[in-house]
């Protein structure tokens, strides 16, 4: 079955929306300066990531980036270690599985090489839509479901321009822990266009009730499978739902967050 859409809202990659994908761990102690000279020295990571600099290096926050580039110049893959945070940010989203084997990868190689208390897991997603119709006939339900529980009466009746915040807690009792989720929506006009961008922004932290101070036994597998691969797997799906709760079912459809095959998978 072939299903055409007549929408004027579309993902910013027609195929799927995800701007960034960013996946981070943050940890009891901030990073010291022989852990961040020790990552420097890492072939592993430069052979994958040869864009390496040191950031903010007089501050509580000093770290440091390194980056891939695609052949048009533009970053693909971050990973930044800085204060108490990892992070691994992708910039050009080609599939569930395949992101996250390289960033579980990266993730990895940093963990190995430190000793510190975990603290939080998180998994964020950045989401792009564009309207090209006329902004006086704006309808937030060519996107939004109308009956999505985090839409207020008031934002309904806002017109193109809004801007919306939520967050709240979930128990996650298979992890002994909780995620805090943050939603952040809002729309805004393109500078060099008249069209009219929506940037969802989903980010879940599963928070423990106590640091794990074995952090590398995260990652270590049993029949092709390690705890962080259950974590990293309830957030995505916790991604997908919360999506699900939002868009309306036609777009929902086109991102394939309905069909047994999608890019979100």
């Amino acid at each position: 079955m072939i299903i055409k859409f007549m929408s004027n809202t579309y993902p910013i990659y027609r195929s799927h929306a995800i701007k960034e994908l960013i996946f981070a761990l943050q940890f009891r102690e901030a990073f010291d300066k022989d852990s961040l000279e020790k990552l420097i020295q890492s072939e592993r990571l430069k052979s994958e990531l040869p864009n390496v600099e040191k950031i903010n290096e007089t501050s509580s926050l000093a770290g440091v980036e390194f980056r891939h580039f695609k052949d048009d110049e533009k970053i693909d893959w971050m990973l930044r270690v800085h204060g108490n945070f990892i992070s691994v940010n992708c910039l050009d989203y080609e599939g569930w599985k395949k992101v996250w084997s390289h960033a579980r990868q990266y993730l990895e190689w940093v963990v190995k090489s430190q000793q510190n208390s975990l603290e939080e897991i998180m998994l964020q997603y950045v989401d792009l839509f564009v309207y090209e119709g006329q902004l006086s006939e704006y309808s937030l339900t060519e996107l939004f479901d109308e009956k999505a529980p985090y839409l207020t009466q008031k934002i309904k009746a806002a017109g193109p321009l809004w801007h919306i915040n939520h967050g709240w807690f979930d128990q996650v009792e298979q992890f002994q822990a909780r995620c805090l989720n943050i939603l952040n929506i809002n729309t805004a006009q393109m500078a060099e266009s008249r069209a009219l961008l929506t940037q969802i922004e989903h980010r879940g932290q599963i928070q423990f009730g106590e640091s794990l101070t074995e952090v590398t036994s995260l990652f270590v597998s049993s029949d092709n499978h390690a705890p962080i691969d259950d974590i990293i797997s309830y957030l995505h799906q916790n991604n997908k739902n919360i999506m699900l709760e939002l868009l309306q079912p036609n777009m929902a459809k086109r991102l394939g967050l309905i069909a047994s095959e999608s890019r979100y998978d």
